[in-house]
């Protein structure tokens, strides 16, 4: 929620009702720390720490495969698109990667 009224952010976490709520996903407006524990909440987790966790098999993969580094250069380079069938191809090998080291 981003609205900039901190008094109208709190008032709808007190109608939402939290009993202990083991995460809380905070938008990129992030309400004092003394909110969190009124709630007592444990975790506090920001929207682009998820798109890391996402991010980080592709990134992990291709640091062990070099010949992905093109693919990866691609990316910084905007005048170049990138098909889906390359995306997945990436997605395909973590996956047979990800089972061969299950199986060894």
């Amino acid at each position: 929620y981003t609205e900039p009224s901190f008094d109208f952010y709190q008032k709808i976490l007190r109608r939402l009702s939290f009993q202990r709520p083991l995460l809380f996903i905070a938008s990129s407006f992030t309400p004092p720390l003394e909110l969190f524990k009124n709630f007592n909440v444990k975790y506090i987790l920001f929207p682009n720490q998820i798109y890391r966790m996402m991010l980080y098999p592709v990134f992990s993969f291709t640091n062990r495969n070099k010949s992905l580094e093109n693919l990866l250069k691609s990316f910084k380079n905007v005048k170049q698109l990138i098909g889906t069938k390359k995306v997945f191809k990436i997605i395909e090998d973590i996956n047979k990667n990800s089972a061969n080291r299950r199986c060894q």
